[in-house]
């Protein structure tokens, strides 16, 4: 990839992160990348386009993290590996803010709506994190650390539980640093619970 075209990538991700996608000028992606308008077209052809491509970087960019972060962890226990999954998902939202503040807002799905591919990088990014949650229940059960029922919707619950704690981090609603050593102790508790 071109400077040029990854300059524009930054930048577009940067101002979709932080204005939105409707209050991103294509004139202000322009100067702040140093780009031309023809030159953003000529890569991108269009504003919803360049929505797809940093979709397609960060869905990437995203699971490769995920995928390197989780090699190597087959020797944990089925319950350690959710946990070691957890507080990764959490440690990647803080260093990948931008990607994580578009994921959070509403655009880049009600884009999906209409255009494949924006709905195939969201999916994708989400069904990584959920593959990697159920093959961790799995583990868990096989293994005996974990009571709960293993599948998609466990993994749906734990995902849901980690995801809202980093929008109130990323979205700069609550400081949650504090609260993330109490999600592992209640997701501990909750696949771990021994009925009767």
């Amino acid at each position: 990839m071109s400077k040029k075209k990854s300059d524009i990538l930054k930048t577009a991700t940067r101002l979709f992160a932080h204005k939105g996608f409707r209050q991103t000028s294509v004139a202000e992606l322009s100067r702040l990348s140093k780009a031309a308008e023809g030159t953003i077209f000529y890569y991108f052809k269009s504003k919803e386009n360049l929505l797809v491509a940093v979709l397609e970087t960060a869905r990437n960019t995203i699971i490769d993290a995920f995928n390197n972060g989780m090699r190597d962890k087959s020797s944990l226990s089925g319950i350690d590996r959710i946990e070691t999954l957890l507080a990764f998902y959490l440690d990647l939202t803080e260093h990948m803010q931008e990607e994580f503040l578009i994921l959070q807002r509403h655009f880049p799905y009600e884009k999906a709506e209409a255009n494949a591919l924006c709905r195939e990088h969201l999916a994708s990014i989400y069904n990584c994190v959920l593959d990697h949650l159920e093959a961790a229940l799995v583990c868990g059960q096989e293994d005996g650390t974990i009571t709960a029922a293993p599948g998609n919707n466990t993994a749906m619950i734990l995902f849901s539980l980690v995801d809202g704690i980093s929008r109130f981090n990323t979205l700069r609603i609550y400081d949650t640093s504090a609260l993330y050593s109490d999600l592992m102790i209640m997701c501990r508790k909750m696949l771990t619970f021994r009925n009767g």
